[in-house]
């Protein structure tokens, strides 16, 4: 799209536009705005275009990479088809297929469309959601500032819904809460932009040519940011052309083919990686398919080496009977422009960036907390710079004690039979141990602290915000204590879970964060619908995550099948 045809003006309107406001939308509100489908459909199109626009929208997202995206050829029969999952029957329960219809945002907009029905003597029947909702949809999904999924762009095909938008023109014209805020050029056409508005401040927007229906959540996915409601991102409105057109403009975020299946639902790695996607650009995203009967998995892979999949060494260190654990490989790209911001920092000694590198493994343990996993790399050498790891651990670790002269505790070094073990105590709300356990318990400020170890084991590399799990990872690789990977099963293993000690690990969490004594209403609403949940996911078999032997062979980007073993 060129300048020239790129809007930006907002389109004249009876009203002035309300203020607009910007934020997160959730995710969970997706299934009630598809009712919008029921109304919005084939309007007559203006033909002044808008010409002024901001540089960027507010979220200044692309709206061609989403951080996942939901596939359905039926949209309405997703949140029940997920049940098939025994691991979510168990956890979710029928509640969740029930959860959209109480929805306060689907309430709210299925109450304004009824308002707007009756005011302007419209005959819309309420069983022409049901239909917009059993037709395909793909439902496309961004992070929030708050790192979850929160601004969302559904993109619908109408069909019997058409002959319920001739009349929208008009309603615009006169409505307090539908308003056009801007006309646009897409797939040819000059392309109305509305604004509803909904609930107490919330608002959405729409977009249509023939049977192509856009709904964005999130207002600022295309309003600019201080701006007036209906001046728009210039960048985000030429990415509309194509959305418009129905061209399959997700697929190549997730290198996807045609739907085939019932379901498919995408997401991207850096996103379950929680922003640290850079550090594992081998794994791609994930993907779950269901075609009717069951669901299957799926892992986008790219540029590996047999060497950033070698899992067996790291699980060898682990100690057995973990809650879950997660094995990836790290790019030494990504690793060495982040050590070397941290070697011009002065907190990481250069010398030692060189000695890191290859796969990396976390395990969770129900004996310790959810923040304070054991994790295992390997070194390049067993006769690491023990005096860097050293300097390293203890420019890292550490926080000033006011009972230590407002210095950090002393770091304990001791070395025997070719390993170091270094172990410093910090001070800290979230730690592990009761203060009163210390045995320096009068030197401690603080209700609570860590023993946080690192230790090398020949080329193995344990770190833990508990130190506990360092020395039992030590025996482990003393042959003292039973290794996770004589219970694995064989191939590439990048995950397992035990639902059991999962589950044990995620109710003392729950319970840990709210005290009987002072959150009392959640504690009784976690203890009388959430722990039993959990305790019926903790009835499943442990299983590991397996990628098929070959899957190093090919460097090249490809979907690769997941497989389960039980363990």
């Amino acid at each position: 799209m060129s300048a020239s045809e790129s809007p930006t003006v907002p389109a004249p309107s009876p009203q002035a536009p309300p203020e607009r406001k910007s934020g997160a939308r959730g995710g969970l509100i997706l299934l009630a705005l598809v009712v919008l489908a029921a109304v919005w459909g084939f309007w007559p199109k203006p033909v002044e275009i808008s010409t002024e626009f901001a540089e960027h929208s507010a979220l200044q997202l692309d709206l061609h990479k989403p951080d996942a995206l939901i596939e359905s050829q039926h949209l309405a029969r997703l949140p029940r088809d997920l049940l098939k999952v025994p691991v979510l029957h168990d956890l979710l329960s029928e509640d969740f297929v029930f959860y959209y219809e109480g929805n306060a945002d689907r309430l709210g907009v299925v109450g304004t469309l009824r308002r707007i029905a009756y005011e302007h003597k419209l005959e819309w029947r309420d069983e022409l959601v049901a239909e917009v909702l059993d037709d395909s949809a793909q439902i496309a999904l961004w992070r929030g500032s708050d790192g979850k999924l929160a601004h969302a762009l559904l993109r619908l095909r109408l069909g019997a819904m058409a002959q319920m938008g001739k009349a929208l023109a008009e309603i615009a014209a006169s409505d307090a809460q539908l308003q056009r805020v801007a006309v646009i050029r897409g797939a040819g056409e000059a392309v109305p932009v509305y604004r509803l508005r909904y609930g107490w401040e919330r608002a959405l927007l729409l977009a249509s040519v023939d049977d192509q229906l856009l709904v964005f959540t999130s207002p600022g996915l295309l309003e600019a940011d201080g701006e007036a409601a209906g001046q728009l991102g210039k960048a985000q409105v030429e990415q509309l052309d194509e959305l418009l057109r129905g061209k399959p403009v997700f697929a190549p975020r997730f290198a996807l083919s045609e739907l085939r299946s019932e379901h498919r639902v995408s997401v991207s790695t850096d996103y379950l990686a929680m922003g640290y996607g850079r550090l594992v650009p081998q794994w791609g995203a994930v993907r779950a398919e269901f075609d009717g009967e069951q669901w299957s998995a799926f892992m986008a892979v790219q540029d590996l080496e047999a060497s950033a999949v070698a899992f067996t060494p790291l699980w060898s260190a682990m100690p057995d009977s973990p809650a879950a654990c997660v094995a990836v490989p790290v790019s030494q790209e990504a690793l060495k422009a982040v050590l070397g911001k941290l070697s011009l920092a002065q907190s990481f000694p250069p010398t030692l960036a060189a000695q890191l590198g290859g796969p990396a493994a976390l395990c969770w343990y129900a004996d310790s907390r959810l923040h304070t996993p054991l994790l295992v790399t390997r070194l390049h050498a067993e006769k690491a710079d023990d005096a860097a790891l050293g300097e390293a651990f203890g420019q890292m670790i550490g926080t000033p004690e006011p009972s230590y002269g407002d210095q950090p505790f002393a770091v304990e070094v001791s070395q025997q039979d070719g390993q170091t073990h270094w172990l410093r105590r910090v001070t800290s709300l979230w730690g592990v141990h009761a203060a009163e356990e210390a045995d320096n318990a009068d030197n401690l400020e603080g209700r609570r602290y860590f023993d946080v170890g690192l230790a090398r084991h020949g080329e193995m590399l344990l770190f833990s915000l508990d130190d506990r799990l360092v020395t039992q990872a030590i025996a482990t690789l003393d042959r003292r204590y039973p290794p996770l990977a004589e219970r694995l099963p064989g191939g590439v293993v990048p995950g397992l879970v035990a639902p059991q000690r999962l589950a044990a690990l995620i109710e003392a969490e729950v319970l840990n964060s709210l005290p009987g004594d002072v959150e009392s209403i959640f504690r009784n609403a976690a203890e009388a619908h959430l722990l039993p949940k959990l305790r019926a996911m903790g009835t499943h078999p442990t299983v590991a995550m397996r990628l098929p032997a070959e899957v190093a062979e090919d460097s090249d980007a490809q979907w690769v099948p997941v497989t389960w073993a039980q363990w």
